[in-house]
Formats: structure tokens, sequence, C-alpha cells
């Protein structure tokens, strides 16, 4: 398998904080970095548990000074008084000039649960539930981007690939926001083995995001995930390209993994799980979780990811 390890593009100008700021408010096992930039103002969200150490895992926000400051912000808190259930899977995406938050409130044992976006910076803005149709009960990640004529477009599933457009609500406004189909394609039974890993990085009608690929391990009844990095093209509704190298943390991550017992999930072997893409100049800043544990982030030029 053709793959980058990430590890050694690092950054711990990124990771160090993050680890200082999480271990000062008791928080331990973080991981799933989504991290994005506003202005001079760097924001991350996390997964991690609470210094009770109490599960389920809770999200959070960090905001990053300039002068060096920070503060850490517990998601239940910053929805206000929208009563849910969790809030998992939180995520940075940069819609124009505002940055917005995205998550899911988790697995439900019966009816559905919610998918919602949340504008973060300049200004805090209101808690907005996205819907469509032909969503399915369960849902985890949707990718959110502008087109250059500024509709709000979304990645529903990237196998096959579905595109969704914004039909009622306006963003950053409406506490509902309708989608309908522009591409839409049969769902299969299955969770898909290729899926929205981070949300998206704009460019025109091009967009990138780093797919979550799903590789089972049928003798031994478990998978692991590694990273693909994808290109769509809004306007055609096309997947222009997927990179054929594998994004992993490390080899010894991937095939030597922690002990079943210290496993959160029973069938997964190991796990780098894409949550944050970014730019910053000319490199791509992705943050990932390494085998549901540990916080990683790296900059690595695009050129490199598609080589």
């Amino acid at each position: 398998m053709d793959s980058l390890t990430l590890k050694r593009f690092g950054a711990p100008s990124i990771t160090e904080p993050i680890t200082r700021i999480t271990a000062e408010h008791g928080l331990t096992n973080v991981f799933n970095a989504s991290v994005a930039f506003s202005g001079e103002t760097m924001f991350a969200t996390i997964r991690a548990l609470p210094a009770s150490g109490e599960k389920p895992f809770r999200g959070y926000l960090i905001r990053f000074d300039a002068d060096g400051g920070h503060e850490l912000i517990d998601l239940a808190t910053l929805v206000g008084d929208a009563d849910l259930p969790k809030i998992a899977d939180p995520k940075l995406v940069t819609l124009g000039d505002d940055l917005y938050l995205t998550f899911n409130t988790g697995h439900v044992r019966s009816g559905r649960n919610d998918i919602y976006l949340q504008r973060v910076s300049p200004t805090p803005g209101p808690l907005q539930r996205v819907d469509y149709a032909g969503r399915r009960d369960i849902e985890k990640n949707w990718a959110f981007a502008l087109s250059p004529e500024g509709t709000l477009r979304v990645v529903y599933t990237l196998a096959p690939l579905a595109l969704l457009s914004l039909s009622e609500g306006e963003l950053g406004v409406s506490p509902t926001l309708t989608f309908t189909a522009d591409r839409a394609a049969p769902l299969p039974k299955d969770f898909p083995r290729l899926h929205i890993g981070s949300q998206p990085v704009a460019d025109g009608s091009r967009i990138i995001l780093v797919a979550n690929q799903t590789v089972k391990l049928p003798k031994i009844m478990r998978k692991f995930y590694i990273g693909r990095l994808a290109e769509i093209d809004l306007a055609s509704g096309e997947l222009l390209r997927l990179s054929r190298r594998a994004l992993i943390h490390s080899w010894p991550s991937m095939v030597l993994p922690q002990s079943r017992r210290r496993r959160h999930n029973p069938i997964l072997w190991s796990a780098t799980y894409f949550a944050g893409l970014t730019r910053d100049g000319e490199d791509l800043v992705l943050g990932y979780g390494v085998n549901d544990r540990e916080v990683g982030v790296a900059r690595v030029p695009e050129h490199t990811v598609w080589r």
C-alpha cells in the first residue's frame, strides 16, 4: 500500500498547546482534532473525556488568541438552551468569511439523530439544524461548502457521490436549514467503506476533503481506518480524483494497536481517523485521531499527498 506517514509532518506548534490546555482542564483521552484559522485566531475542536473521566466523550472548542491567551469551551454550553442528547464528531468548516462548527447528536436507539451548524467566528451565531428528506435515520458527517455563487452546498455521501443544495433557510440566521438533492444516488444498505472525514476546503467550485476509508480484516473480524484526499467539482457534480496514497499516522500505530481491553470500539483494529482540514499558506493542515486515543495534527504540502 502506497502510504504517507503523517507523524513525520507533525505540527507541534498546534498539538503542544492542545495537549497543555486540555491537561490544565483535566481532560483525558483527547483525540479527533479539527483545526481552523479565523484572522489571527486559531480554533480547534476535539473529543475528550471530562475531568471526571466518565463517558460519554464530550466535544470541546478551544480558541487560541494571538497574544497567547486561550479559552476552552464545553460544546454543551455553547449550544445554549438546546436539549441535545449528545454532541459527537465536532468539526470546523470555513464558509465564506465565517467559521462554523458542525456536529451530530450521536447514535439513538429509536427515531433520528440530528446534524447542526453553528457560527463561532467572527461572532457566535444561532444553532441551526440541517435536514434533508432523503436522509438516513442515523447520520454522522455532512461536508458543507459555499459555491462560487454563494449557495450552501453539501456533500452528503462520497460513495456513491450525492450532492445537496440549500432550498429553505438562511445560513447563520434560520433555526432550520433544509436541503434538496442535486445529485442523488441510492443509499447503500451498509455504511459505505469510503465516507466523509474532514470538512472541505474550497477553491472556487473545486473542493478537497479527507475521506475516511474502512478496510476490513475478515479473518479476525476487525477493521481499520485510513485517509484518502478527495477532490470534487461542485459545478459538474463529479469526484475528480482520490489520492492513491493512503494517509496514516504511522505504521506502528496501524499494525500494532493497543490491547482489546483498551479499545473504545471492540471491532476496531486501528484508526487514523480524520476530522479536520484547512490551508495554511502552501500547506494542508490535517487534524485526526490516532486509535481513538491521541490527537494528531500534520502540516503537509498538498502535492505530497497527490504524488
